[in-house]
């Protein structure tokens, strides 16, 4: 999950410094991983690197709950892939609960996200949301004693 999360978070800091990877232009890349028409610009760099900042701190949380390292307060561990678990797990199910309808828009530019929502993004965040939930209830899933 450390991994995966890496390798997200690091996009997003490429992102944040103007890169435009997997689309040709900065309208394709809205289109592709933001989703909003009504954009014309990426979202501020530093919201962008914040957002990284925060998917790196996810993956920290799961390697501190898979005690391969021991640097957070155990409560802080514990609480976390419990919240975690519910972002993910929100995150992903809201794309089948409530954006379905999207699914029936016109050929529009939005398109290009709502299928890459229904194919990867959702999809991969039930995935982390299982990972965190796992992570939570294995032995000593309580919080750690700081």
């Amino acid at each position: 999950m450390f991994v995966v999360l890496s390798v997200i978070a690091a996009i997003h800091v490429y992102w944040g410094l103007g890169g435009l990877w997997p689309a040709d232009s900065t309208r394709e890349l809205i289109d592709t991983v933001v989703g909003d028409t009504r954009m014309t610009r990426m979202p501020p760099a530093w919201l962008t690197l914040t957002v990284a900042a925060l998917i790196f701190a996810a993956g920290w949380i799961a390697l501190e709950r898979a005690r391969i390292v021991s640097r957070l307060p155990g409560w802080m561990v514990g609480l976390g892939v419990w919240v975690l678990f519910a972002i993910f797990a929100l995150r992903g199910l809201s794309t089948y609960l409530f954006v379905t309808g999207l699914r029936t828009l016109p050929d529009t530019a939005a398109q290009a996200f709502v299928a890459n929502d229904i194919r990867v993004y959702a999809p991969l965040c039930l995935l982390l949301a299982m990972g965190f939930l796992i992570l939570a209830l294995q032995k000593g899933g309580s919080p750690r004693q700081a």
